[in-house]
């Protein structure tokens, strides 16, 4: 994605090895999460429907 970016921005350079880690030293506000289960509830109710209903 970081790559698709920076072509769209005509910007064709390779990216270094390090960049994940001097990218998250420089955007301190981005972090990663513990994932959680969902509820099986709504993994079964999110269709087009009940969205569509809910927007």
């Amino acid at each position: 994605m970081a790559t698709w970016l920076l072509h769209m921005n005509s910007d064709y350079k390779p990216l270094g090895q390090l960049w994940v880690p001097h990218f998250i030293n420089r955007n301190p506000r981005v972090a990663s999460i513990v994932g959680q289960m969902i509820e099986s509830a709504r993994t079964t109710a999110a269709n087009y429907e009940t969205i569509r209903a809910f927007l």
